[in-house]
């Protein structure tokens, strides 16, 4: 979404006065968290955001971190609940001018669906700020140029930019279940729809599906083929299965099924 309030409103959020002149930020920025776990599998998500004048949060860059992957992503380890853990969250590069006025904000929350899938556990998770738990996100601002470079001289593109109504709408949707605490996204239109579960109850029970179908004419021939494909998961394991039916002039030529189930490891 362009402005994440919405997400700041179940988010822990931290937020600069207005900034005196622009702030340019360029590379690499880092997030070190002091974080602690009821549980023993927790997921910690940071983005960096720009505060305009009329209170819209705009996503700069983000990054996020299972915490039994502090230190290894082959060889995660457990969290003990309540102990305190340094985490190193990487967080993409970045190139932006904070506009004088601006505020910049850090936010800090425990998701990041469909881009990271949800653990397996319920927990309450904590961030530090104590004097010696100093949590902080490290920015790369670069100074003013002096003196300025001269301003690239750009050629203007020969195409024209599409009007509004000549660019296809996808489709989206967000559902709330109230009664089972469920949260649905739904992607697409017509023969192309991808839809993302979650529950708030439980989060080790999660769902995403995508159905695809795609039509060509060959040589005199309708050729359709469609697909469906399914990840699911709960608190033991993943389960992601794959079907594709292909069809010539509306009589089925082939199909087949794929399935696989992984345990769940610290996920």
């Amino acid at each position: 979404p362009l402005d994440q309030r919405l997400d700041e409103s179940y988010s822990l959020t931290y937020t600069t006065p207005p900034l005196a002149a622009d702030l340019e930020v360029t590379g690499d920025a880092a997030a070190e968290l002091y974080i602690s776990s009821s549980a023993d599998v927790a997921y910690f998500e940071v983005k960096l955001c720009d505060v305009a004048p009329d209170g819209s949060s705009k996503l700069i860059t983000n990054g996020g971190l299972n915490a039994t992957h502090r230190d290894s992503h082959s060889q995660p380890k457990a969290l003990i609940p309540n102990q305190v853990y340094l985490l190193k969250v990487p967080v993409d590069s970045l190139a932006y001018v904070f506009p004088a006025g601006h505020r910049i904000r850090v936010d800090v929350s425990s998701a990041d669906f469909q881009n990271a899938w949800p653990v397996s556990k319920r927990a309450v998770n904590s961030v530090h700020r104590s004097r010696p738990y100093a949590s902080r996100i490290i920015l790369p601002v670069v100074p003013e140029q002096s003196p300025k470079l001269p301003r690239p001289d750009l050629t203007v593109s020969p195409d024209k930019l599409p009007q509004p109504g000549e660019v296809a709408k996808t489709g989206k949707s967000v559902t709330y279940d109230l009664l089972n605490q469920t949260t649905t996204i739904k992607i697409g239109t017509g023969e192309h729809i991808s839809t993302f579960m979650v529950s708030s109850k439980d989060p080790a029970n999660a769902v995403a599906k995508g159905t695809n179908v795609y039509s060509v004419n060959r040589g005199g021939m309708d050729i359709q083929i469609a697909t469906q494909c399914a990840t699911t998961s709960d608190e033991a394991t993943f389960r992601h299965i794959v079907e594709v039916e292909i069809t010539v002039n509306g009589k089925r030529h082939f199909n087949k099924s794929w399935s696989v189930v992984v345990p769940r490891e610290l996920n």
